[in-house]
């Protein structure tokens, strides 16, 4: 990973990085604001409402009770050690989307870049790691139950059909993914259900076979 000063990003989060890009090109919608209401994941732990998701045409980031990225992969490691650097990567990637979807809020305050073999993330491993509270573990806890067991070729594959992750790649001037659009990746009714679509379960097995060759 290349490293930066993680701490100082997500200590100047209030005061503004820019995360949420104006989707209005890719989705007949005015550039106005509009909140999605916040709903908890099946099975994670402290399902109480949260305040919701603001989508603005590019405003600030705001970061209410978030966490670093680096607490989180200290979690992830606690969890499944001896994960590589790009399983964790792809791991945070879940992690992310099901927390914002379930919370209306980010699970850590660092950006994500996506690039060719899946997602980054600056990170600071000198860093000393917060204590994350019940709702975070959970939703870590959640992920990893549902993907740390998945090949990498096939967590790769989940990331990359999404349209979260497609839109990062498409775009002209930047490759972050912005937090709206894990959100509306993540509050699909059938990824909340677990299940893919017919047409993603398609997608997926191309790729796969791609990659494997039969």
């Amino acid at each position: 990973m290349v490293f930066r000063d993680a701490s100082v990003i997500r200590h100047t989060l209030s005061s503004g990085i820019d995360t949420f890009r104006d989707v209005a090109s890719s989705a007949a919608t005015p550039a106005t604001a509009t909140t999605l209401p916040a709903a908890d994941l099946p099975g994670v732990p402290d399902p109480s409402p949260e305040p919701g998701l603001q989508l603005i045409s590019r405003p600030s980031y705001v970061a209410p009770m978030t966490t670093s990225v680096n607490s989180v992969i200290t979690a992830i490691e606690q969890r499944r050690p001896d994960q590589t650097g790009t399983r964790l990567r792809l791991l945070l990637f879940f992690a992310q989307g099901h927390y914002l979807a379930g919370t209306g809020s980010p699970l850590f305050a660092e950006p994500m870049y996506a690039t060719p073999d899946g997602v980054h993330v600056d990170d600071s491993p000198d860093e000393t790691p917060e204590d994350l509270d019940n709702r975070q573990l959970g939703y870590i806890g959640y992920a990893l139950s549902r993907y740390a067991d998945l090949r990498d070729a096939d967590l790769l594959s989940l990331v990359q059909i999404s349209t979260a992750w497609q839109l990062a790649r498409n775009a002209a001037d930047d490759s972050r993914i912005e937090w709206s659009w894990l959100n509306d990746w993540f509050r699909r009714p059938v990824e909340r259900q677990a299940k893919p679509t017919e047409a993603e379960a398609a997608d997926f097995a191309a790729r796969r076979k791609a990659r494997t060759g039969g």
